[in-house]
C-alpha cells in the first residue's frame, strides 16, 4: 500500500494460549463507535443493500460454470461481482479490501463527513501470513490499487474471529494514544483456486455427499471507528469485547472443545455483563459439526431466555467468508433493527471472541437498519 507504514502482527493477538482462559476488555473501555462502513460481498447493490440481504438471509449461492466438485457436479459457491475468473489469491484479497475501503469512504461522504485520514488495522486470513511469499504478493497487489487517506497499516492474521481482535486493538489504541479515528477492515476469499484445492483435499467443500459443509465465499468489510464515551452518540457501537482460548487436544474434533469446556459461553457472559439486554445472537456458524455443536452449548449455557432469541448467521446469505466473518457479523448486528446483538466468533486454533453490537438510535441513525423479509431456502446440493 503505497505511502504507508506497515506492521505485521502474525497470529491471534489474544496472546499466549497459556494465558487466562477468558479475558474481558477493561471495564473502563467503552468500546468503539462505528462512524461509517462499507462492504464487498457476493450480494448485489451498495453497502446498505448488501447489509439488508445479510439480515434477510436469502442465499446468494451459485454453481460455478467450470469448477467441478468431488461429486462430479459444478461446485456450489459465492463470489463477488467481477471476480469470478480472477485466480490469484493475494490479488483477489487486495481487490476485496479496496472495494470495501472505497465503499466506506463513500459512506463518509454520504453522511456529510470529510473522509478521514487515519491508520488502517487490517485483519487478513492466516494463509496469507504463513504461506511463503504470499504477504509480499498481497502488499504488491495492494500498492497498485487506490487507498486514499491511509496513514499507516497494521496487518493481523487469523481466522473467523480476527476481525473482533482488530476492533479490540483499535479500542486499546484509542485508550493509549488518543487517536481520533482508525479504519478497521477484514477480507478473505475461499474461492481462489489454491484455496478451493486445499478445501477439496480436506473434504470441506459442500456437495451432495457433504450437504452440511460450508459454502466457500469471499467478502471484505471496512469501518471507520472512533472512541466511544459510553453514551449514545447516534452511531452504532461495539462494546463488551471478551475473548478466551479453548484447549484443543489432539483427539478432539477439529476446532472442537474437550467435554465440559465452554470458553465461548464464558466470553459471552463477560460481554453480556458489560452490556446487558440483547435481543438476538449473530453466530459465525457457517458449516461443520463442531461449530453447530458449540453454538448449541452456548445457547444452553446462557439459559432459557437465550433459547427463545433469533440466531442469525451471515453464512446463510453469502456463505463462509473466513477472516471477514466477525466484521460481517457486526454489520449484520447493527443493521438488524432495534436492540443489541451478541456476536460470537470461533477459530479452529481455539480462539474464542464475543462482543455486543449496538445499533444507532432510530431518530439519529446515519445508516438505517435493514428490514428482514422472509428468507428462502438455499441451493440444494
Amino acid at each position: 500500500m503505497r505511502g504507508s507504514r506497515q506492521r505485521a502482527i502474525p497470529g491471534d493477538p489474544a496472546g499466549d494460549p497459556a494465558a487466562t482462559r477468558c479475558r474481558a476488555a477493561p471495564r473502563d473501555m467503552n468500546g468503539v463507535s462505528i462512524l461509517a462502513w462499507g462492504l464487498a460481498t457476493a450480494a448485489d447493490g451498495d453497502s446498505l443493500a448488501q447489509a439488508a440481504m445479510l439480515v434477510e438471509g436469502r442465499p446468494h449461492f451459485h454453481r460455478h460454470p467450470r469448477w467441478v466438485g468431488r461429486d462430479g457436479q459444478r461446485q456450489i459457491m459465492c463470489w463477488a461481482s467481477g471476480l469470478r475468473d480472477h485466480v490469484d489469491f493475494a490479488s483477489r484479497v487486495a481487490l476485496l479490501v479496496q472495494r470495501a475501503w472505497a465503499a466506506c469512504r463513500d459512506a463518509q461522504i454520504a453522511r456529510g463527513m470529510q473522509p478521514a485520514r487515519a491508520e488502517l488495522i487490517l485483519a487478513l486470513p492466516l494463509l496469507l501470513g504463513i504461506y511463503p511469499g504470499m504477504r509480499e504478493r498481497f502488499t504488491a497487489a495492494a500498492a497498485r490499487l487506490k487507498f486514499d487517506g491511509m496513514s499507516a497499516v497494521q496487518m493481523i492474521f487469523g481466522e473467523h474471529a480476527v476481525g473482533l481482535a482488530a476492533l479490540e486493538r483499535a479500542a486499546h489504541t484509542f485508550a493509549r494514544d488518543k487517536e481520533r479515528h482508525i479504519y478497521v477492515a477484514a477480507a478473505d476469499t475461499l474461492v481462489a483456486p489454491m484455496v478451493l484445492d486445499m478445501l477439496a483435499a480436506r473434504g470441506e467443500l459442500r456437495d451432495r455427499n457433504s450437504p452440511w459443509n460450508a459454502v466457500p465465499s469471499e467478502a471484505a468489510v471496512c469501518m471507520l471507528v472512533a472512541p466511544s464515551n459510553g453514551a449514545d452518540d447516534g452511531c452504532p457501537r461495539l462494546v463488551g469485547c471478551a475473548s478466551g482460548i479453548e484447549d484443543i487436544q489432539p483427539d478432539a474434533p477439529e476446532g472442537g472443545a474437550q467435554p465440559g469446556e465452554n470458553v465461548l459461553a464464558e466470553a459471552a457472559r463477560e460481554s453480556i455483563a458489560q452490556a446487558p439486554g440483547f435481543v438476538r445472537i449473530i453466530s459465525d456458524a457457517s458449516g461443520g459439526r463442531w461449530r453447530a455443536e458449540e453454538l448449541g452449548r452456548v445457547i444452553s449455557a446462557l439459559g432459557p431466555d437465550a433459547a427463545e432469541l433469533p440466531v442469525l448467521t451471515t453464512a446463510q446469505a453469502v456463505g463462509d467468508v473466513g477472516a471477514a466473518s466477525a466484521l460481517l457479523s457486526v454489520v449484520a448486528g447493527i443493521s438488524a433493527g432495534p436492540g443489541a446483538s451478541l456476536i460470537l466468533a470461533s477459530e479452529r486454533s481455539g480462539s474464542r471472541r464475543t462482543a455486543m453490537a449496538l445499533p444507532a438510535s432510530a431518530d439519529r441513525c446515519p445508516m438505517p437498519p435493514c428490514a428482514k423479509p422472509g428468507a428462502e431456502d438455499p441451493v440444494s446440493a
